[in-house]
C-alpha cells in the first residue's frame, strides 16, 4: 500500500514539476514576444480566442435556444468556423507579407462582423420579444462582446506586426544600399 502511494506521489511532483517548466518555457516565450514579435502575440490571442469561444459556445447556443429568430443559429455557426479559418491563417502565417495581412485581416474584420449581427440579434430579442428568458441571453451578449473585443485586439497586432515588418523590410534596403 505504502509503495502505491510513492508511486503515485511520485508520479504526481514528477507531473507538476513537468507542467511547471512547460509553463516557465511558455512564459519565457510570452516574455520575449512582447518584447520582439507583434505577429506571435497577434497568433495567440487569435488561436486562443478562437478555441475559448468554441469551448463556450454551449452559452451562445443556451441563449439561442430561448428566441424565436431562426437565423440567429446560423450567425452563431458562421461566428465560430470564421473564427477558426482565422485561428489556422493565424497558425500558418510565417511572415506577414502583404497578401496575407489582407487576406488575415478581411478575415478578422468578417468575424467581428458576423460576432456583430448575432449581438444585435440578442439585443433585438431583448426589446422586442415579450416571452424570452433575459439571463441566458444577457450571458451570450457577454461572450460576445468578450470575443468581439479580443478578435479587435488580435486584428490590432497583426496590423502593428505588418507595421513593424515593413519597417524591418525598409531598414535592410537601406543597409543593403548603403
Amino acid at each position: 500500500m505504502e509503495e502505491k502511494q510513492k508511486k503515485s506521489k511520485n508520479s504526481f511532483s514528477k507531473f507538476f514539476s513537468n507542467l511547471g517548466a512547460s509553463l516557465k518555457r511558455l512564459g519565457a516565450s510570452l516574455k520575449d514576444g512582447f518584447k520582439n514579435d507583434q505577429k506571435r502575440i497577434a497568433k495567440y490571442i487569435i488561436s486562443f480566442t478562437a478555441v475559448l469561444h468554441l469551448i463556450l459556445s454551449n452559452i451562445q447556443i443556451q441563449a439561442i435556444n430561448k428566441l424565436t429568430n431562426e437565423i440567429c443559429g446560423i450567425y452563431m455557426f458562421m461566428f465560430v468556423l470564421i473564427g477558426f479559418i482565422c485561428l489556422f491563417n493565424a497558425i500558418r502565417l510565417k511572415t506577414p507579407t502583404g497578401k496575407k495581412i489582407i487576406f488575415s485581416i478581411i478575415m478578422l474584420v468578417a468575424v467581428m462582423g458576423v460576432g456583430g449581427m448575432l449581438l444585435s440579434i440578442y439585443v433585438d430579442a431583448l426589446l422586442h420579444q415579450n416571452n424570452v428568458m433575459v439571463a441566458p441571453v444577457i450571458k451570450g451578449i457577454i461572450l460576445s462582446i468578450l470575443v468581439i473585443a479580443l478578435y479587435l485586439f488580435g486584428l490590432v497586432e497583426t496590423i502593428i506586426a505588418y507595421a513593424f515588418y515593413r519597417k524591418n523590410i525598409k531598414k535592410e534596403a537601406k543597409k543593403a544600399d548603403a
